[in-house]
């Protein structure tokens, strides 16, 4: 079980922190290498037709079907698949799942109709069946870093955090600057109480972007936590310095303020204590106070 008066690294406290990084960070590249071949096999006359019907579907017309004597085309396909992405925008995760079943129906190879899908089962909290529609675009696009991260993240949910530093792996592998999957596989590290391991992989995310200030308080609550396991002063002082780098990038990073006061309490540092608790509070009553401006109760 973590140490409890140090912050919460639970999956629940720490999803809000990746939920942070996802709108703040757009770390889905392939790596260089990546092969992008795998999209229905369409050609350029193909790609100009979808383009106008993913026009016509923005513009609310009818959207006519064609198919071939004998079989369905795959601009059927690809009809259902970004009518899927439409409703999947607008937050309709089953309408969009009909679409991309039926995407898939018509092409059976066509990886980004599984993955979407698999996402969307993901955000339903459906994870087992999200990870089955992973698995299965993992298979049709095996060196697609995001696949791997997004199956990795199912399985975080899940609380299957070995399972998850495995695809978390994969990922890095295919890209070795995918910031996100060292971040993730940071945050399952730590879920594991190898916090040694955890840091090194925060390390990795805060060379990779210097004013990322969820890393620098992610890996103070990582020394943190190993300070109170392995009592050192050099943990406690790496974890003050990232807290307090944290606050210079964010001014109103609220849990970095909340960590390094409960950090100086626990070595009992009273008044040092007292200042970040007290600058604390003078955070909290200016949001306050900025949500009555605004009309917010």
């Amino acid at each position: 079980m973590l140490h409890e008066n140090s912050g919460d690294l639970s999956p629940e406290a720490l999803d809000k922190l990746l939920q942070r990084v996802e709108q703040e960070y757009d770390t889905t590249e392939y790596a260089e290498d990546s092969d992008e071949e795998n999209i229905g096999h369409i050609d350029d006359k193909d790609r100009e037709r979808f383009e106008d019907l993913l026009q016509a579907m923005f513009e609310g017309k009818e959207i006519p079907f064609e198919r071939g004597p004998g079989r369905p085309s795959e601009t059927d396909a690809l009809t259902h698949y970004y009518r899927g992405n439409a409703r999947y925008e607008e937050g309709d995760y089953k309408g969009a799942i009909e679409s991309y079943n039926k995407a898939i129906e018509l092409n059976p190879r066509f990886s980004e109709a599984y993955f979407n899908r698999g996402l969307s089962y993901y955000n339903l909290n459906e994870f087992d069946i999200s990870i089955k529609d992973y698995t299965k675009a993992a298979d049709l696009d095996p060196r697609n870093p995001v696949i791997y991260n997004n199956r990795g993240d199912a399985h975080y949910r899940k609380q299957d955090f070995d399972s998850a530093i495995d695809d978390y792996a994969c990922a890095i592998k295919l890209n070795s600057r995918y910031l996100k999957a060292f971040y993730n596989r940071g945050l399952a590290f730590a879920c594991l109480q190898e916090y040694k391991t955890s840091i090194k992989d925060f390390d990795k995310v805060i060379e990779l972007n210097p004013e990322f200030s969820e890393a620098f308080h992610i890996r103070g609550l990582a020394y943190d936590y190993l300070e109170a396991t392995e009592p050192s002063e050099e943990y406690a002082d790496k974890a003050v310095a990232d807290y307090k780098k944290a606050i210079e990038l964010n001014h109103d990073f609220f849990e970095a303020y909340l960590h390094l006061g409960m950090l100086y309490k626990r070595k009992e540092m009273k008044e040092n204590a007292k200042i970040w608790f007290r600058k604390l509070i003078e955070i909290a009553e200016g949001s306050q106070a900025e949500g009555t401006k605004n009309g917010q109760s």
